[in-house]
């Protein structure tokens, strides 16, 4: 009985993963090529709809990004009732910038330093 758990427990963490695999890829796929749509707004006011918003490569094209920099992550933040991309970097001095951006104009609104940063 008991030399069978190690094989049983190997084939579940297995599927588990191939199941989480398949789950992640699919609705990455739903994302990304979904059309624009409303998206929920924190303070639960109506949602904003982010059509004729630039990509998020016209908009990295556009900032000043040092070369070293590295991209961690981009969300949609509602900030004063306006809907802005947060762009968090890892600066080459390992320090994490936060930029908010316009969708529309590329134009940075807020450029702060994350307060987990050094």
């Amino acid at each position: 009985m008991t030399r069978f758990i190690l094989p049983v427990s190997l084939l579940l963490a297995f599927l588990l993963g191939m199941a989480t695999q398949w789950m992640l890829c699919s609705r990455w796929e739903v994302y990304e090529y979904a059309a624009p749509q409303r998206l929920p707004s924190p303070s639960g006011h109506p949602g904003f709809i982010l059509e004729g918003a630039l990509s998020l490569q016209e908009i990295v094209q556009h900032l000043d990004i040092p070369a070293d920099s590295r991209i961690l992550e981009v969300e949609t933040e509602e900030k004063a009732g306006r809907m802005l991309y947060e762009i968090e970097l890892l600066m080459p001095d390992g320090r994490v910038l936060e930029l908010y951006v316009d969708p529309y104009t590329a134009e940075v609104v807020l450029r702060k330093y994350d307060k987990h940063g050094k």
